[in-house]
């Protein structure tokens, strides 16, 4: 969750999670991901996003997705998941 429910201040509370993951995935494509890290996991790429919650406040939310490594594999997933996110 970004922010917390009690906080009339912060730009979601838990009843906006859709609404939250809807403006990632718009706003994703359009970003640029650094990669961070490689573990015996998987990859991580850091997308940085600003975004506009439901209360009129924008703020930029660090996204952090991982490429996970196949099981018994030199290769990765095709696709990648979120694993992390936070406000900056």
């Amino acid at each position: 969750m970004v922010g917390s429910p009690y906080d009339p201040t912060a730009p979601w509370g838990a009843c906006h999670w859709e609404l939250l993951k809807q403006a990632i995935v718009e706003a994703l494509p359009t970003r640029p991901a650094h990669a961070t890290s490689e573990t015996a996991f998987g990859k991580k790429y850091e997308v940085v996003i600003p975004l506009t919650g439901p209360n009129g406040r924008t703020v930029d939310v660090c996204t952090i997705w991982q490429f996970d490594r196949l099981p018994e594999s030199v290769q990765y997933a095709d696709a990648p998941r979120l694993v992390n996110l936070y406000l900056l």
